[in-house]
């Protein structure tokens, strides 16, 4: 009796028999019932395993971006002297202080994350680059060097408020797609960017070293030009492969 009344409860109402078997993972499928769980959990981890890539990819391009910066900026007052080296670096830290200060959230709260951070790696390379034309046209060096060094300061208090921003969107839309909490996500993404961070920084100086070693006469035209080309690069990268 038991099971001819279960019979005729889901002959009679069939759909909740269905929405059982798809909602209900540790439900037995119902014949001829196909469960969506399958391809829900596909989507969901294809989407986990893009997002991760694409975190990676922001964490790559940003630390070779700033590793040339922090590179350059060891090398500005041994290059271009005491004092334009000097003011150079004061006027990055100013226009710094005060883009983070200010403007910074304004600012990236009406482009986005995605957009101030590309905006702070541009800024970024016109730093570097004013280090090659510095030494490459001495005769307006200051006026160049001075005009680069602000502009790379206001990219500096852009980049990192988007980079913190765009690091948490990334962190709770992967979070929620792998079902994984978000704190764990937090630490995982946090080890990635720090690594990436600390391992262009290492590279880009000791890059620097050997180069001086190697060709002691034209080292600093060559390294300063290899980090604008860096620089760029990773610009492009951030601009074409790095989603929003």
């Amino acid at each position: 009796d038991d099971d001819a009344k279960d019979l005729a409860e889901q002959e009679n109402f069939p759909l909740l028999a269905k929405d059982a078997a798809t909602i209900h993972p540790s439900n037995p499928k119902v014949p001829g019932v196909t469960s969506n769980l399958d391809t829900d959990s596909g989507i969901a981890l294809s989407v986990a395993n893009g997002l991760y890539r694409n975190f990676v990819i922001m964490s790559l391009a940003f630390s070779c971006n700033h590793g040339c910066v922090v590179s350059c900026l060891a090398y500005a007052t041994t290059e271009l002297g005491n004092k334009l080296g000097g003011y150079g670096s004061g006027s990055l830290y100013i226009f710094y202080a005060l883009t983070a200060f200010f403007l910074s959230k304004p600012i990236v709260s009406m482009v986005g994350p995605k957009n101030g951070l590309l905006l702070g790696v541009i800024g970024y390379c016109i730093y570097v680059g004013g280090f090659l034309f510095a030494i490459l046209v001495p005769a307006i060096a200051w006026p160049v060097f001075l005009i680069s060094a602000s502009i790379g300061g206001i990219a500096g208090g852009l980049l990192w408020p988007s980079q913190g921003r765009y690091f948490a969107k990334n962190a709770k839309l992967y979070a929620d797609n792998s079902s994984i909490s978000v704190e764990k996500v937090n630490s995982t993404f946090a080890g990635v960017f720090a690594t990436s961070y600390l391992g262009f920084e290492m590279i880009t100086k000791v890059l620097a070293t050997l180069i001086s070693l190697a060709f002691p006469s034209a080292a600093y035209y060559l390294i300063f030009s290899i980090y604008t080309v860096l620089a760029v690069s990773s610009c492009v990268v951030i601009a074409q492969f790095v989603s929003e």
